[in-house]
């Protein structure tokens, strides 16, 4: 029971780039959307649960994570028009620029890859998780991206801080108002 997290973690990486395979097949797609949301939601309840969270576990969930945001903007970028609009564009190449900002920094400070789990982090996927079946489904529109995307670029610069502050790297840090 203590490797299921870490299980369900790696699981979520072929998960996700299965998607860009089922992209025709709307009902699969979606079965398999699904698994993917529930195993990133499974993997910390079930570390936290039976008390076997571990650093491996954290840095794992950060880099299926990578994979599963990768695959989704991959998606977007190629088949809807979200990104033709220029400030769209431009504010999501922001967010991935800081990104990439906050992962350099944190090797160079800590010696290690890794994303914080702040509440603006969680925050911010569980908002891109919606909103992406929503987009597509044209329920929601690009204002509401753009807002997502503004969510976004805060919890860059609020993890950017955090990991200036650190003396050591906490990956649970919950953020800077809490």
């Amino acid at each position: 029971m203590k490797t299921l997290p870490n299980i369900l973690t790696i699981l979520r990486i072929p998960l996700s780039l299965s998607l860009v395979l089922l992209k025709d097949h709307p009902y699969l797609f979606s079965f398999c959307y699904l698994l993917c949301i529930t195993t990133d939601f499974l993997d910390g309840y079930l570390a936290r649960r039976f008390s076997c969270s571990s650093s491996y576990g954290a840095k794992l969930d950060s880099i299926a994570d990578g994979f599963f945001f990768a695959v989704l903007f991959l998606l977007l970028f190629r088949y809807t028009d979200l990104f033709k609009d220029t400030l769209t564009r431009h504010l999501f190449l922001g967010v991935v620029f800081f990104r990439i900002i906050n992962l350099a920094f944190t090797y160079k400070k800590f010696h290690q890859f890794g994303m914080l789990h702040t509440w603006a982090n969680k925050t911010t996927g569980l908002l891109s998780i919606l909103a992406f079946p929503l987009y597509i489904l044209e329920i929601c529109n690009r204002s509401w991206i753009i807002a997502i995307i503004c969510v976004a670029f805060f919890s860059t610069i609020e993890e950017f801080v955090l990991l200036f502050r650190l003396k050591t790297y906490d990956p649970d840090e919950k953020g800077l108002f809490f």
